[in-house]
């Protein structure tokens, strides 16, 4: 779970599908297996973060610039920087031969590149926007109690000039 997002098993070896088809690197022991199926995990994780705190900061995705970014992918993925016009290319085809390839529906695909795009936008917001790299750093000592008429004892005792330390092996 990501706040209120559930992260289901079908999502996750969908992604795991695709990121295992679409990695740069070769994976053959199990344990590469095993810690790539974790970096995926968390890497689902991390896009359902950047998906919540991005819409919290008004950072947004429009479906043109989500069809924008896909026909740019094919066309680049498939002729680099060729320099070849949008009319010599079919990148409904390219893109159709990619989603079968990649085993993923469209709106799955357009759900990766939201994320990517939004985290483009967000890197852009910071870069824009003053933002603190680094605030006041605060220590916080606490002590768990089972109810409150003993956190009120422990408070009382503490105003008191009670030992921290102390009270809190007790």
């Amino acid at each position: 779970r990501v706040n209120e997002k559930t992260i289901d098993m079908d999502n996750y070896v969908k992604m795991l599908r695709y990121h295992l088809i679409t990695a740069d690197t070769n994976i053959t022991t199990e344990e590469e297996k095993t810690d790539y199926a974790y970096s995926v995990l968390t890497r689902i994780e991390d896009y359902e973060v950047l998906r919540q705190r991005a819409s919290k900061l008004g950072v947004v995705v429009s479906p043109d610039e989500i069809t924008n970014f896909i026909e740019n992918n094919m066309i680049s993925s498939n002729y680099g920087d060729a320099n070849i016009s949008e009319v010599d290319i079919d990148v409904d085809n390219l893109y159709k031969r990619y989603l079968s390839f990649i085993r993923l529906s469209d709106s799955e695909y357009r759900e990766l590149a939201t994320v990517d795009l939004l985290g483009e936008k967000v890197y852009s917001y910071f870069d824009e926007n003053e933002v603190l790299l680094e605030d006041e750093h605060v220590y916080l000592h606490a002590i768990l109690v089972t109810d409150e008429l003993i956190a009120q004892e422990i408070y009382s005792e503490l105003k008191d000039g009670g030992n921290f330390t102390a009270l809190a092996v007790k």
